[in-house]
């Protein structure tokens, strides 16, 4: 049967009957049915997101499929529980059209070949449904061929939970040039250490909205052609705080307040280190050559005191972006062989 006449005889069907017999493959008695396997995996793919940090992951892996270098993500919480979430990234993008395609149902780019990783099998083209299924909203703000994409997820926390720490780093072992997630919640930051731990190809960017558009703001003003024409060029020479906060909210969904734009324009923002510069950090800082001694009376190494200390700093970040609180000047710890004290000198900020 030619497909435009299958089209109308399916239209039809549709009318009269409604689209329940759309789902079902067979009946088989007693009010059992068999459903078709596109209602099945319709049905199945609304479960594939039981979390928060289900939806991160998801988001990363499609831009790593979709051959990106470089992915961002920016998070911020409120005081209702609404996260925030804009993942960024520099691989193929997608043409104007599919905009909405790409979030129905099977729809994949995949056709050749299933990935399959230490988070289970992707690419049957469920991922972006079943986030949409689970949150608030879930958009692709900004995306072109070969421009990356940008992403922007609202997400009630109320009723797609979250890890309810999300500022501790994960515990990792270092064995030579061997790195590893031995412990610690498994927040969004520990699955981002483990999926660049798995990907080493990848440059992961994770940070508050400010702290992502700093990030960019460095990524566009590098040397012509070396970031190439990404969606984030056009941040390229903002020097106007409001201009720039205005085509990050426009072009990539990124919310940014204006005192914040300032800071970044001022540099009083630094732009992040991904994470696998920390990771290299960390295995650089944690070699066996190393001759550092322990700090008088204290059972622990000086330099791995300093390295926690930084750790401290760094997981401080997320929670003071959301009490407007920045560390002023360097943690210092305190170590005997009964207790460890830390002094954390903080400042105020009087809005975000």
């Amino acid at each position: 049967m030619p497909t435009q006449e299958s089209d109308k005889l399916l239209n039809f069907v549709t009318n009269l009957a409604g689209d329940r017999f759309l789902k079902v493959e067979k009946e088989i008695g007693s009010g059992y049915f068999v459903l078709n396997t596109s209602e099945a995996e319709r049905r199945q793919a609304k479960h594939d997101i039981r979390s928060v940090e289900d939806v991160v992951i998801e988001m990363v892996r499609n831009s790593r499929d979709a051959g990106a270098s470089i992915i961002l993500i920016a998070s911020v919480k409120d005081s209702t529980g609404i996260r925030q979430l804009t993942v960024i990234d520099n691989g193929a993008g997608v043409p104007y059209d599919y905009h909405e395609t790409i979030f129905e149902p099977r729809v994949t780019s995949k056709i050749d070949n299933v990935i399959e990783d230490n988070f289970g099998v992707h690419g049957r083209g469920m991922a972006l449904y079943s986030i949409r299924s689970n949150v608030e909203t879930a958009k692709l703000v900004e995306s072109a061929p070969g421009q990356g994409a940008s992403f922007a997820v609202t997400i009630d926390t109320r009723r797609l939970r979250e890890r309810k720490d999300q500022s501790t780093l994960p515990n990792i072992q270092i064995k030579g040039d061997k790195v590893r997630v031995l412990a610690g919640p498994h927040n969004i930051w520990r699955h981002l250490v483990e999926i660049s731990l798995a990907a080493p190809q990848l440059d992961i960017f994770y940070g508050s909205n400010a702290e992502i558009l700093a990030t960019l703001t460095a990524q566009a003003n590098k040397a012509p052609g070396e970031s190439g024409p990404v969606v984030w060029a056009e941040l390229a020479g903002l020097n106007d705080a409001e201009a720039l906060g205005a085509s990050a909210a426009e072009r990539l969904g990124l919310k940014v307040s204006t005192r914040n734009c300032r800071r970044i324009v001022a540099g009083e923002i630094e732009p992040l280190h991904s994470i696998k510069c920390y990771l290299t950090r960390l295995a650089k800082e944690s070699a066996p050559v190393r001759t550092s001694r322990k700090a008088p009376g204290s059972p622990i190494a000086r330099d791995d005191l300093e390295s926690f200390a930084q750790a401290i700093s760094e997981s401080f970040r997320n929670l003071g972006e959301k009490y407007f609180i920045k560390i002023d000047g360097k943690p210092r710890i305190v170590c005997s062989k009964t207790e460890i004290k830390i002094n954390l000198p903080v400042d105020c900020e009087d809005s975000w």
